[in-house]
Parts: C-alpha cells; sequence; structure tokens
C-alpha cells in the first residue's frame, strides 16, 4: 500500500513539472522543442539525426505518380477537416482557461491556387478561422506576443505556410491536449479512409458495370 502511494505522489509531482513547448513550421519541415528550467531538447526531429539518403528514382514514371498521390493523401487536409480538429483542440484547451500561457503566436499564410477563385475561396476560409480562434486565445488565456498575417497571391500556384507556436504548460496539461488532439486526428483519419473506400468501392462497382454492358454488346451484336 506504501508503495502505491509513492507511485501515485511521484505521479502527480511529474504531473505539476512546468514545461515550455514550442512547435514551429517551415520550409524545412516541422520542429518540436521542449523545456524544462534552462534544459532545452528538440525532440523532433531528433538533432543527431543523419540526413536521410537520397531515394532511388523510380523505374517508371507511373510508378513516381502514385507514390507523389500517396504523399499527398497522407499530408494534405481541407479546409473543414481543419476547422473539424480545431474545435476539439480548442475543446480541450477551454479546461485550462487563464492556466495557460502563449509566450508566442506565430503565424503567415499565403493562399495561392491556379484557378483565382480557389485562391479567394481558400483565402476567406483560413481568414475566417483564424478570425475566430484569435479572439478566443486572447479572452481565454495569457498570450505575450501574437504576430499574424494572412495574404492572397494570385500569381502562386500553391497556399504557403508557416507557423511557430510558444506554450508554458505542466505535464499534465500537455497530456490532456495532446490526447484530445490526438483522438481528433485519428477521427479525421478514419472519416478519410471510410470515405476513400467508398469512393473506391463505387468506381469499381462502376468500372465492372461498364465492361459487363461491353461483353453483353459484343455478345449480342449481330454480324454484317
Amino acid at each position: 500500500m506504501t508503495v502505491l502511494a509513492i507511485i501515485f505522489l511521484l505521479l502527480a509531482l511529474i504531473m505539476l513539472i512546468p514545461l515550455g513547448v514550442c512547435a514551429s513550421y517551415d520550409s524545412g519541415g516541422l520542429t518540436l522543442k521542449v523545456k524544462v528550467s534552462a534544459y532545452k531538447k528538440q525532440i523532433f526531429p531528433r538533432e543527431n539525426e543523419s540526413e536521410p539518403e537520397p531515394e532511388p528514382e523510380p523505374e517508371s514514371t507511373e510508378d513516381a505518380g502514385e507514390n507523389d498521390v500517396k504523399v499527398k493523401k497522407r499530408l494534405s487536409f481541407s479546409i473543414d477537416e481543419w476547422r473539424s480538429l480545431l474545435k476539439i483542440v480548442f475543446k480541450a484547451l477551454r479546461r485550462f482557461k487563464n492556466r495557460l500561457t502563449f509566450d508566442k503566436i506565430f503565424l503567415r499564410f499565403i493562399a495561392a491556387s491556379p484557378d483565382p477563385f480557389d485562391t479567394v475561396r481558400i483565402f476567406n476560409a483560413v481568414n475566417s478561422i483564424v478570425g475566430a480562434a484569435a479572439p478566443f486565445f486572447e479572452s481565454e488565456f495569457k498570450v505575450r506576443q501574437r504576430d499574424i498575417f494572412i495574404d492572397a497571391d494570385m500569381s502562386a500556384d500553391k497556399c504557403s505556410y508557416s507557423f511557430e507556436l510558444a506554450l508554458s504548460v505542466r505535464v499534465g496539461q500537455l497530456l490532456v491536449i495532446a490526447l484530445a488532439a490526438g483522438f481528433a486526428f485519428l477521427k479525421l483519419l478514419a472519416a478519410r479512409k471510410l470515405k476513400e473506400f467508398r469512393e473506391r468501392k463505387a468506381h469499381d462497382g462502376k468500372q465492372q458495370t461498364q465492361r459487363n454492358d461491353a461483353v453483353n454488346n459484343e455478345q449480342y451484336q449481330e454480324p454484317c
């Protein structure tokens, strides 16, 4: 019994340890850093991680196209999917009203697309999300530094963005936020997989119907 009490006490003390968490994203990719008192550690990507070896060239352009499609499917999310993910994260953050401190909120987003209509649509969607999120952070938490810039580039073909988020939080609070975000992310992926499965099944069924119709037409076609 005494051992269990000591274990629970240690866990409680660990949950109260203050942390500094910094997440950033730019052209170099995603970076996650953690600070405990004067100790700083980059946890992603690993600091001692060697640069990945260049991948061998694909045997055919067809294979390369398939790989590109797979990468895009894995990394890209629609505006509605990001909105649903952020709603769940905000709900988890609201539990710690006035108990979290955001040392820095930095965002640069340039909307762009080959179609000017899509560029305006993306700009309006991102602007509405950020416009709703900024007052939420200002009213619910302490924000020491905020720098947000959103614009549209009609001459570019692809959106570009970068962000940096620095947060002072305790271990227990971070676990709650991470679990909520992780659950929302898995739910989002499951819904996407189900949608892709249904679309693929409908597409395969349509192709099978077309093949059956073609075979039937050949069988009943009268000779000239």
